[in-house]
């Protein structure tokens, strides 16, 4: 059994169901951080943000300043298990720190 820590990071987020981080085959993972950023300089807001294809977060304000997404962290991925996020402003980013285990 390997762990392994790992980022996966999408910038720029302008359309549906943007792949952030698919979980590779034969591992499953949890999030431990989920940070949403955002550099516009006005409020701007996610539609959605799923899990192996859950809703998880559904219409989201993100401040200028950027924030924490609780409602995603301690989340578990099965092998080959997506997040994606949908948005329309391109300001927006989000980062996830990840810990992966072979299984």
């Amino acid at each position: 059994m390997t762990i392994t820590y790992t980022t996966a990071e999408q910038t720029s987020i302008n359309g549906t169901d943007v792949v952030v981080y698919t979980c590779p085959a034969d591992t499953v993972a949890i999030i431990s951080a989920a940070i949403m950023g955002n550099t516009g300089g006005v409020s701007e807001s996610i539609s959605n943000l799923k899990i192996g294809g859950v809703e998880y977060i559904s219409t989201k304000n993100i401040a200028t300043d950027g924030q924490i997404l609780p409602e995603i962290e301690g989340q578990f991925l099965s092998a080959t298990e997506t997040v994606t996020v949908s948005a329309t402003a391109s300001t927006l980013n989000i980062r996830l720190s990840i810990k992966e285990r072979n299984v």
